[in-house]
C-alpha cells in the first residue's frame, strides 16, 4: 500500500498511494495534487527525485511568461487544464520555475498569486479527484487553502520539524 524510496539518502515510507474511491463500483484513482512554492535547494531536490523515480509528475510554471502576459487568463486555465489531464493518471506537484535574472519587485507575492489562481481554476472549472494534497511553504499553503475555502486544519500529528499531518 505505501511506497518506500530513498529520499535524499535516506529510507523514507511515503504515503503518496492510488486509493480507490470509497463506495464506486468502478475503478476510479485519486492521486496526490501538491504545490511548492519553496525555493530551498533541498525542496527543489527532493521534488526531482521524486520524478525521476515515477512517484510524482511536476508541472512547471513558467513565472515569466504568466508576469509578461499580465496573468492571461486563457494562459492560467490552460495550465489547470493540464494538471487535471496529468492527475487522472499520475501524482502531480505544481512548482514555479523562476528565471534567476528576473527582477520584479514583490515576485513572491506575484508567484504566490498566480499558484493560486491556478489552484482556483483547478478547482472550479475541472473535475479533479484527489485524496489528499501536499502544500509546501507556509506562504504557499496559506494561499492555497484559502483559494480552497479552508476555514479550519486540524493538525493530527507532526511528522517531522515544522512538517504538520491534517485534515481541512
Amino acid at each position: 500500500d505505501k511506497i518506500s524510496c530513498d529520499i535524499i539518502g535516506e529510507k523514507k515510507s511515503t504515503s503518496i498511494r492510488y486509493k480507490k474511491l470509497a463506495g464506486r463500483s468502478d475503478e476510479i484513482l485519486t492521486h496526490v495534487l501538491g504545490f511548492s512554492g519553496s525555493s530551498y535547494k533541498i525542496t527543489k531536490k527532493q521534488l526531482i527525485y521524486a520524478e525521476k523515480s515515477k512517484i510524482i509528475k511536476i508541472e512547471r510554471i513558467n513565472i515569466k511568461d504568466l508576469i509578461i502576459d499580465s496573468f492571461n487568463d486563457y494562459k492560467i486555465d490552460k495550465i489547470a487544464r493540464g494538471i487535471a489531464e496529468l492527475l487522472k493518471e499520475n501524482n502531480v506537484f505544481v512548482v514555479p520555475e523562476v528565471d534567476r535574472n528576473l527582477k520584479i519587485k514583490n515576485l513572491e507575492r506575484l508567484i504566490l498569486d498566480i499558484l493560486s489562481r491556478v489552484a482556483f481554476k483547478l478547482f472550479s472549472n475541472y473535475e479533479v479527484k484527489i485524496n489528499r494534497i501536499i502544500l509546501i511553504g507556509g506562504e504557499t499553503s496559506f494561499s492555497i487553502l484559502d483559494i480552497l475555502k479552508a476555514k479550519t486544519i486540524k493538525i493530527i500529528r507532526q511528522i517531522e520539524q515544522a512538517v504538520d499531518f491534517g485534515v481541512i
